[in-house]
């Protein structure tokens, strides 16, 4: 006996099949800071994503969007204090970049951490033709060392709090290049991702500075995603694995830093 398919069934059949793929996408709130770049701009920290539309991480994550459309990021610029506490309190999902080493142990066991997305470190910047070398802090005994107000060194503070190292502190990251090619310092701790990006930004041309081999430290940078987040984190680090094998990763590095398109 022939039989017809019931009109209640197909009707829910129909249903599904049209309004599945516009179904709504799950907001996921991750702070950023004031600006990271080249990972992501510099901007004011007002709870807004004000000129969060570039960098290598926001390509990253506007990928990642496209090939994951159940969910959507909304991104939140936050002062650094306020970041903290949107994680703690739940009311954001993920916190940019950022790695483990600079999270309160109080509060490790609150979150989990994607796959790496990117390496990076600070290396001592110098000018191009400089005969400074580095392979342990001691090297650097009566170098004249640029630094921030307020920022930690590291290996290096014992040197520099005891004056071994000389310091000529400044209030901003981007008054140490002019520093440097003028001659007013030897060296600076610069990051191999964020200070060549600034260089090409300021205008100096290439080949005037370069970065020591020997990173004075490095970190890994991933994203930190609260617990009960948990798919969301399983489809990040397969779309990190993915960029990483497909060299998009290598692409953004190559745009954002090399000047390569």
């Amino acid at each position: 006996m022939k039989r017809h398919l019931s009109p209640i069934p197909a009707l829910c059949l129909a249903i599904l099949l049209f309004t599945a793929p516009g179904a709504a996408a799950r907001e996921i709130v991750m702070v950023f800071g004031a600006g990271y770049p080249p990972f992501y701009m510099d901007g004011k920290t007002d709870g807004t994503d004000n000129n969060l539309e570039s960098g290598m991480f926001i390509d990253f994550l506007q990928k990642f969007e496209r090939e994951h459309p159940q969910y959507s990021i909304r991104k939140i610029r936050l002062p650094r204090a306020r970041m903290d506490q949107w994680m703690c309190e739940g009311r954001a999902h993920a916190f940019s970049l950022n790695s483990s080493l600079f999270v309160s142990p109080g509060h490790g066991d609150r979150y989990v951490f994607s796959e790496v997305i990117w390496r990076t470190g600070d290396h001592l910047a110098v000018r191009a033709r400089s005969k400074l070398k580095y392979s342990r802090p001691e090297d650097l005994a009566g170098t004249r060392l640029g630094v921030v107000f307020g920022n930690g060194y590291g290996p290096l503070d014992p040197l520099i709090a005891s004056g071994h190292i000389r310091a000529q502190k400044v209030y901003r990251q981007s008054l140490l290049a002019l520093m440097l090619e003028d001659g007013r310092i030897d060296a600076y701790p610069a990051n191999r991702h964020v200070d060549p990006y600034l260089w090409k930004q300021e205008g100096f041309a290439p080949g005037t500075f370069r970065l020591l081999d020997k990173p004075l430290y490095e970190f890994d940078l991933g994203v930190q995603v609260c617990k009960g987040s948990e798919d969301f984190l399983n489809d990040l680090n397969a779309f990190i694995r993915k960029s990483r094998k497909n060299g998009f990763l290598e692409a953004l590095a190559e745009v954002y830093i090399s000047g390569k398109e």
